[in-house]
């Protein structure tokens, strides 16, 4: 896993009862704690290096535009995780999220379409043949998914960190 960088869609988290989200935070080396009481998530607990085994898994989130809408609470907790993980004093090999922080770049890896708007920009250029090349898609996709995102408040315009993100990506899921 050294180096590993993935893109997640985060989408379904209604449908799976926030399996994605579990599944983000593991691969970052991060367990959430939770109130038994009121079934929520209150904090997060880093796992330590000497226990995750691995290096920490730079992951690149794509939200919808439901997932935007219906849990703003998760997109702000992913980005406080991502954050806190650029904080913590460990080797920068095993921790992609320091050696972005050192490099001074942004630690945005939270993307998704503007605000109000829904879908990756996919399927209207496909349903209306409106592509010519493989390079259509994607100049779609990335013009489409170029937010990024803290919480659902105010999101930047991140066009060239998302590119950046884009091109360190191994591995996609969902």
């Amino acid at each position: 896993l050294r180096n590993l960088a993935i893109s997640l869609w985060a989408t379904s988290t209604m449908r799976n009862g926030g399996e994605d989200i579990s599944q983000i935070l593991a691969l970052m080396g991060i367990q959430p704690v939770w109130d038994y009481a009121t079934k929520r998530v209150i904090d997060l607990e880093i796992i330590p290096l000497s226990i995750l085994d691995r290096p920490r898994v730079d992951i690149l989130i794509r939200i919808s535009g439901l997932f935007r809408d219906s849990f703003p609470q998760l997109i702000e907790l992913l980005y406080i995780a991502q954050n806190t993980l650029s904080k913590l004093d460990e080797d920068k090999d095993l921790n992609p999220y320091i050696k972005s922080d050192l490099n001074g770049t942004n630690n945005s890896r939270i993307f998704g379409s503007a605000p109000g708007s829904y879908g990756a920009g996919l399927q209207e250029i496909i349903s209306s043949s409106a592509w010519d090349s493989k390079e259509d898609l994607v100049k779609s996709y990335i013009n489409w998914s170029k937010w990024s995102y803290k919480s659902d408040a105010n999101p930047t315009l991140n066009k060239s960190e998302l590119q950046s993100q884009l091109n360190k990506i191994q591995v996609v899921i969902q």
